[in-house]
């Protein structure tokens, strides 16, 4: 990549940057589940939600624990967003999570900025 006058430093940068201003998804607070807190959520495995969205159309609640995103299942907090991120405005999009120990499917359809 060339970084001279005039020619951008990162191509992708405008999407990029919009993950921490305006995304729906830039308020929460995520961590990877360790083995304690897995078995008091009911699973050994997952990224847990510590504080959900603010945005009243995203379905995700503190203490959900979330298994799958689309079928794509988060590895780190950081991949969780970035799968989160890869979802269109009007999107409909499947989120399983544990809540309260039990397993649920979350249908939302993506909020605009």
């Amino acid at each position: 990549v060339y970084f001279g006058p005039g020619k951008p430093a990162f191509p992708s940068m405008p999407r990029f940057a919009g993950m921490f201003g305006t995304n729906p998804w830039s308020n929460m607070q995520l961590v990877t589940l360790t083995p304690e807190l897995g078995s008091y959520f009911g699973t050994d495995t997952g990224i847990l939600v510590v504080r959900g969205p603010d945005s009243d159309p995203l379905v995700l609640r503190d203490g959900d624990v979330i298994l799958d995103i689309g079928g794509r299942v988060p590895t780190t907090p950081e991949h969780a967003i970035r799968i989160l991120g890869s979802f269109e405005i009007g999107e409909t999009l499947n989120i399983n999570v544990m809540r309260r120990q039990q397993r649920q499917q979350l249908e939302l359809a993506i909020p605009a900025d």
